[in-house]
C-alpha cells in the first residue's frame, strides 16, 4: 500500500486562538461553574474521577462536597464535555509502575465504561491525574483517548503533542495573570486550556466571567478541549492526523507494509514493516543509507537491525527447489529476499512460501543436507542513527554474518527491559542462557569497554568488582573502598592487604622490599643510650618477631649482643645490649606471623 501525507500549510483559514474551558476531579461547586459557561454559550469539558461521583464527606484540599449523578447529568444536558481523570483519581505513571500496563489499559477502559453507562457520553479525551506522565504511559492512554491534558501552567502552541497537552489552573492566579495567557494565545494562534478545581465561591464566577468577556473581546474562539484539538488536527489519506504546523501525530495505518516517499527532487524511499508473529518494527532503504530517528523511537518489541538471522535446521535435496526449516518460520513477505547456504546457488532467492515450515527457491539445491546453516537475508542497512532516545521495551537483535557494532552514548535499564546476557548475538545463532562471550578474534586484536566505570555484579547483584571511575585502578566490594591502582609513579598500589598462598618472589637483582618508615612503623632505627633504647610504635603487639641488626658501633669496639627486653603491646618495645657502654645505632624491624 502506498499513500500521500502533505502537510497542512497555515493560511487565514486556519483556528485561530481558542480558549478551554474544564473542570477536574468532580467537585459540587462546578455544577455552578458549568452552568455559567452553558449561559455565556460555552460547553466547557469536566475531566471527571467517576469513582468521585456521589462520593460521601468533603475534599480535604477544596473543602467541596464531591459532585453527584443529578449534577453530572445536567452538565452532560448542558452539551459539555465529560472526559476521563483516573477513575478514582489515581496517579496513571504510579499505577502503571505498580500494576504494569495491561491493568493501566484496564483501569482506563473502566473509567469511559462507567462515565458512558452513567450519563451516556462517549468519551473521547482525558487528563492526567497529578498532571504529568511518562512516554510508556502516554502510548497506553492513546489507545482509548484522542487526545490527553496534563497540568504544566503554560499554554499550548498548537499542541505538538495530543497527549501531553499543557493547561492552567485559574484559580491560584490574578485575573490578569491570566489575562496574560489568553494574550500569549492570541499572538500565537493556539489554545490556552483555563481548568478549575474546586473552591468556586461567586468571587471565583465573576473571574471566570470577566475573562470570558475579556477572551471574547480578543478574538478567541471558546469552548471544549475536543473541539479545540480537532480545529488543529486534519484526516489527511487513511487516517493520518496532521496538526496545523504539518506535524504527523497518531497515526494510525491500516496495512501490510508502508513505503514512505519523499516526493521531491531528491527521490528514494523507504519501506517500514511490521513483524508477523511478534509485531517488532524492520525498514528497508533503498538508497543503502543509514537510517535516521529524528525523533525518539518507541519500540514495544524486539527493534530487528540489518540482516535476518542464520538458521541451523534447514534440510535441502540435491535438484529441487524445496527447502525446509523447523524454526526459521517462513513468512509471506519473506519472498524475494536472499537465501543462501551449503548447496545453494549464489543469488538465490525466496520463490514462494509452501507453509511456515517449507518454500521454494529460485534455483534448485546443488547437494543435499540436513541441519545445514542457511541464511535469510534483509537488504544491510548501513547503520540506524537516533537523534533522540531510542525507547526498547524488549530488546536490541543484532543479525548478520558480517562484523556488528553497536555504540551508545547513554545506555540504561528501565522497568520494562534490561541488557541481559540470555541473548547477545552476533554470528546469528540464538541461545538462552548461559554465558555471554566477547570474542575479538585472533591476530592481536582487542575488546574496548568504554565508560566512566565498568561495574561488574553478582548474580544476586552484589557489586564484586568496579574498573575505573574517578581513579585508573580496580575498586572491589559493595563498599568500593578496596582498590587496586597504578600512582603516579608508575607502581602498583593497593589501599588494604595482599595475601598470596605461594611465594613472594622479585625476579630481577638489585629489587628488593620496601618498607615505609615514620610514626607507628613496622620499620625504623633507634641509638642506644646507655646501652638501651625504647622504640614508640602502635604496630608492636604480643606476638610480633622484632628484628635487630646494628647499623654502626658507638660507645664499643666490637658488636654487642642485644635483645628485646620488654614490650608493650600497641605502644612500644625496649631495646637492651649487653654493654651499658653502648651507643650504637640499631636498625629494627617488626614481622607478624601469618
Amino acid at each position: 500500500m502506498q499513500f500521500n501525507v502533505a502537510p497542512v500549510s497555515l493560511t487565514s483559514d486556519e483556528p485561530g486562538p481558542f480558549v478551554v474551558w474544564a473542570g477536574d476531579d468532580g467537585y459540587d461547586t462546578q455544577a455552578g461553574y458549568f452552568s455559567l459557561l452553558a449561559s455565556s454559550g460555552i460547553k466547557g469539558t469536566l475531566f471527571l474521577s467517576v469513582d468521585w461521583v456521589d462520593q460521601p464527606g468533603t475534599s480535604p484540599v477544596y473543602g467541596d462536597s464531591y459532585i453527584t449523578t443529578a449534577q453530572v447529568a445536567a452538565i452532560v444536558s448542558a452539551g459539555h464535555e465529560v472526559a476521563t481523570h483516573g477513575k478514582n483519581h489515581e496517579d496513571l505513571g504510579n499505577y502503571y509502575l505498580t500494576y504494569g500496563a495491561a491493568a493501566l489499559d484496564l483501569l482506563l477502559g473502566a473509567a469511559i465504561g462507567d462515565i458512558q453507562s452513567k450519563f451516556g457520553f462517549s468519551v473521547k479525551t482525558g487528563s492526567y491525574p497529578g498532571g504529568s506522565a511518562n512516554s510508556r504511559v502516554k502510548e497506553i492512554v492513546s489507545r482509548r483517548h484522542e487526545f490527553f491534558r496534563c497540568s504544566r501552567g503554560v499554554v499550548s502552541r498548537n499542541a505538538p503533542d495530543p497527549f501531553d497537552v499543557p493547561g492552567i489552573d485559574i484559580l491560584a492566579p490574578s485575573q490578569s495573570a491570566i489575562e496574560g495567557y489568553i494574550d500569549e494565545a492570541v499572538a500565537n494562534r493556539s489554545i490556552v486550556v483555563l481548568f478549575h478545581h474546586g473552591s468556586i465561591d461567586s468571587t471565583q464566577l465573576t473571574k471566570v466571567s470577566n475573562l470570558i468577556s475579556y477572551a471574547s473581546s480578543a478574538g478567541c474562539d471558546q469552548g471544549n478541549f475536543y473541539r479545540a484539538m480537532s480545529q488543529r488536527s486534519k484526516w489527511l489519506s487513511t487516517r493520518a492526523l496532521i496538526d496545523a504546523q504539518g506535524n504527523a501525530f497518531h497515526p494510525v495505518v491500516h496495512t501490510n507494509e508502508l513505503i514512505v516517499d519523499r516526493n521531491d527532487n531528491i527521490g528514494d524511499h523507504y519501506v517500514l514493516d511490521l513483524d508477523e508473529s511478534t509485531n517488532a518494527p524492520f525498514m528497508d532503504a533503498t538508497s543503502g543509507t543509514p537510517f535516521e530517528f529524528r525523533k525518539d523511537l518507541l519500540a514495544l518489541g524486539t527493534f530487528y537491525v540489518g540482516r535476518r538471522r542464520v538458521f541451523e535446521d534447514f534440510a535441502t535435496t540435491n535438484g529441487s527447489t524445496t527447502v525446509s526449516s523447523g524454526s526459521a518460520g517462513f513468512r509471506a513477505d519473506d519472498v524475494g529476499i536472499s537465501i543462501s547456504g551449503t548447496g545453494i546457488p549464489a543469488a538465490t532467492t525466496i520463490a514462494s512460501i509452501v507453509s511456515p515450515t517449507q518454500a521454494t527457491m529460485s534455483a534448485a539445491a546443488t547437494a543435499s543436507g540436513t541441519n545445514a546453516a542457511v541464511t535469510l537475508d534483509r537488504p544491510l542497512s548501513l547503520g540506524v542513527t537516533a537523534a533522540g532516545e531510542m525507547r526498547l521495551y524488549n530488546g536490541l537483535s543484532i543479525y548478520g554474518t558480517q562484523s556488528q557494532e553497536v555504540s551508545f552514548r547513554r545506555l540504561e535499564s528501565t522497568l520494562e527491559g534490561s541488557i541481559s546476557a540470555n541473548q547477545w548475538i552476533n554470528s546469528g545463532t540464538a541461545g538462552v542462557g548461559g554465558a555471554m562471550t566477547i570474542d575479538s578474534g585472533t591476530g592481536g586484536s582487542y575488546v574496548t569497554i568504554k565508560g566512566f566505570a565498568t561495574r561488574i555484579r553478582s548474580e544476586d547483584d552484589t557489586l564484586r568488582l568496579r574498573l575505573g571511575a574517578a581513579k585508573d585502578g580496580i575498586d572491589f566490594g559493595t563498599a568500593e573502598d578496596v582498590t587496586i591502582e597504578r600512582d603516579g609513579s608508575g607502581n602498583l598500589a593497593a589501599n588494604v592487604s595482599l595475601k598470596t598462598d605461594g611465594d613472594l618472589i622479585v625476579g630481577t637483582a638489585g629489587n628488593g622490599l620496601l618498607v615505609k618508615e615514620g610514626s607507628n612503623a613496622c620499620l625504623g632505627t633507634a641509638t642506644l643510650v646507655s646501652g638501651s633504647a625504647t622504640v614508640a610504635t602502635s604496630a608492636v603487639t604480643a606476638n610480633s618477631r622484632i628484628l635487630l641488626t646494628p647499623q654502626n658501633l658507638s660507645g664499643v669496639g666490637t658488636p654487642q649482643p642485644m635483645a628485646v627486653s620488654a614490650r608493650v603491646a600497641g605502644t612500644s618495645f625496649t631495646i637492651t645490649s649487653a654493654s651499658a657502654s653502648d651507643t650504637s645505632t640499631v636498625g629494627w624491624m617488626i614481622v607478624e606471623p601469618a
